[in-house]
């Protein structure tokens, strides 16, 4: 983190681009030092072999510091992308920043340690028992400063950890079996007709209980626990932007209404034991929904 003045303290957390770069330094040194001794092992008697894997470990250094190189070229002096200011918290790299949470929206903070994961994070506590998406810490040092800063300039009590707000409205029990594949874009549904038309209930439900998150909160969900088989979870949430991970189904209301009223038509006008829907929800990639209809 550099140094910073008393009304503004800012750092930098990897994009994605950058994971992926650094994560292809190691990659491509190990190909080149895979190549380079298969070929010497191939080119070279058995006698020279040793010579080989010098030479293979050779390259592999080589690669790895001009990778090394090229990565500090392109992203190390790339500006931060973190800040806190008196007026509020903004992400993206400035001017132009993605999104902004104003101070007046923030109640308290919390860190968290995951010392599992090697990771701390931000939580900003806002009104109405929304929290922050977790917002990632690189350094203790960034840690201790950003809790300092938030205690001094900004006089907010730190919060307990671990979560001490709840993002659920309820939890429903329902007969169905539901599994995601979020890389895909699928959900597979399994339940009677009965059990699935509550769960087109239960999605239709969610659309107009929960409210929108501010801008960066996390959504708050809806659980639905199936009973079918050795059990899940589904999470119904209400967000800005439509997406799925292993648990959630995340989407506005209007487009988690089209879920739901997509299911029951299928479910009304088909009598088919297993039926697909694709809905074009907006994303870059439309959600595939695997219904199996068992125990009609």
């Amino acid at each position: 983190m550099t140094a910073e003045p008393a009304d503004e303290l800012a750092w930098r957390v990897p994009t994605s681009a950058e994971l992926g770069a650094r994560r292809r330094i190691y990659q491509r040194a190990i190909l080149t030092g895979v190549a380079f001794t298969i070929a010497l092992f191939v080119a070279l008697k058995p006698a020279w072999w040793p010579l080989g894997l010098v030479v293979g470990g050779a390259s592999a250094a080589a690669m790895a510091a001009w990778q090394a190189w090229q990565f500090r070229r392109k992203y190390a002096q790339l500006p931060p992308n973190m800040r806190l200011a008196r007026d509020g918290f903004r992400w993206g790299n400035a001017p132009e920043s993605s999104g902004e949470i104003s101070r007046p929206q923030i109640k308290a903070f919390r860190i968290e340690d995951h010392s599992g994961q090697g990771s701390t994070d931000l939580v900003l506590i806002l009104q109405d028992d929304f929290e922050s998406q977790p917002i990632r810490l690189p350094e203790k040092e960034v840690a201790e400063r950003v809790r300092e800063w938030l205690r001094s300039t900004w006089s907010l009590e730190e919060s307990p950890s671990p979560r001490s707000t709840s993002v659920g409205i309820r939890t429903l029990r329902l007969p169905i079996y539901a599994e995601a594949h979020p890389d895909r874009g699928e959900w597979h549904w399994e339940g009677s007709t009965i059990g699935l038309k509550s769960l087109a209930g239960a999605i239709r439900s969610a659309a107009e209980e929960l409210p929108l998150p501010p801008a960066g909160a996390q959504p708050k969900v809806l659980e639905v626990v199936g009973t079918r088989r050795d059990g899940s979870e589904l999470l119904i949430a209400v967000d800005r932007e439509p997406w799925l991970d292993e648990l959630t189904m995340a989407a506005p209301p209007e487009q988690l209404r089209k879920v739901a009223d997509t299911l029951e038509a299928a479910l009304e006008s088909s009598e088919a034991a297993e039926f697909e829907l694709e809905l074009d929800l907006g994303d870059q990639h439309p959600w595939s929904i695997h219904v199996h209809r068992k125990g009609d």
